[in-house]
């Protein structure tokens, strides 16, 4: 039997050391699975969002919907808030999710809203069945693009409360005490890292602002301008965008790609007037690396 205090001291630095470089990967591909996965549920529940949205306003009355779309949303929020409650505040967010995953598969995986129909179309195979004699019946429950929209905010409203439960922070700033290394794949992007992060530090500043222009306009019960549930929305849209950057910048390790996809959230986010608007950039997907 071999006893540690047998072997060379070099032999058991080295596997101490190399034991911490595994490690360290681990955490970094978890972490990595994380915050990105996070990231793409996010643009797919913003999708599905303007996607059925878009129906509500232009055709709401003609378009319909199979109930079981909404089921699905609603299981989604239902694992999001299962996972908000149980999780262990011992363990690191990326533990938490792992082992979270491992029990509910279809965490963060956004359903897909499609298969609508016309409302007249029904009317006409029905004419059609009447002509010939038969009775008609679709079989399916169908509900209205607005009760699937409802099911997508209260969705996103889960979401918001599981990121917000994820305190990764920026371990690299702009200003004050630099790190020995920034956290970038590659060195060259310092200069964007250092845009991006000034970026949202000075949007996170604003937004602030907006929620406490909020707070008083509610109390002073001004009418708003804007129908105060479209808002709402616009205010935790954006903040949800903000988070997800921080968390994406809060990473060991960023890439070329991820930092343009900070840089395109924060780009399309304007703020003015106690307000906050979203742009209407053509929507990007998280990067896997």
């Amino acid at each position: 039997m071999i006893l540690q205090r047998d072997l060379p001291m070099q032999y058991i630095s080295w596997s101490g050391m190399a034991r911490k470089r595994v490690l360290r990967s681990l955490e970094s591909d978890f972490e990595l699975i994380n915050v990105a996965q996070s990231c793409l549920t996010w643009d797919a529940l913003h999708h599905q969002h303007q996607k059925v949205e878009a129906l509500t306003l232009f055709s709401d009355k003609n378009r319909l919907f199979h109930h079981s779309i909404s089921g699905q949303f609603q299981e989604l929020q239902i694992l999001l808030e299962r996972f908000v409650e149980e999780q262990n505040s011992e363990r690191q967010r990326y533990s938490n999710y792992t082992h979270q995953r491992l029990h509910f598969q279809s965490l963060l995986q956004v359903p897909d809203a499609t298969g609508t129909i016309e409302f007249s179309l029904i009317d006409t195979i029905a004419g059609w069945m009447e002509e010939e004699g038969n009775n008609y019946s679709m079989g399916v429950e169908l509900i209205r693009a607005t009760e699937v929209l409802k099911a997508i905010e209260k969705c996103i409203q889960a979401f918001w409360s599981y990121i917000k439960t994820d305190n990764t922070k920026s371990v690299w700033k702009y200003k004050g005490i630099w790190r020995s290394r920034p956290p970038l794949q590659d060195p060259q992007d310092l200069q964007l890292l250092y845009t991006v992060t000034k970026a949202l530090h000075k949007k996170g500043v604003m937004m602030k602002d907006v929620e406490g222009k909020k707070r008083c306009c509610l109390r002073r019960k001004v009418k708003a301008v804007e129908s105060e549930d479209e808002q709402r929305n616009v205010v935790m849209f954006a903040t949800i965008e903000l988070k997800l950057v921080g968390m994406v910048l809060g990473m060991s390790l960023v890439s070329t790609s991820q930092l343009k996809w900070c840089q395109h959230k924060l780009d399309n986010l304007e703020f003015g007037q106690g307000k906050v608007w979203r742009g209407t950039m053509i929507q990007c997907m998280f990067p896997s690396s």
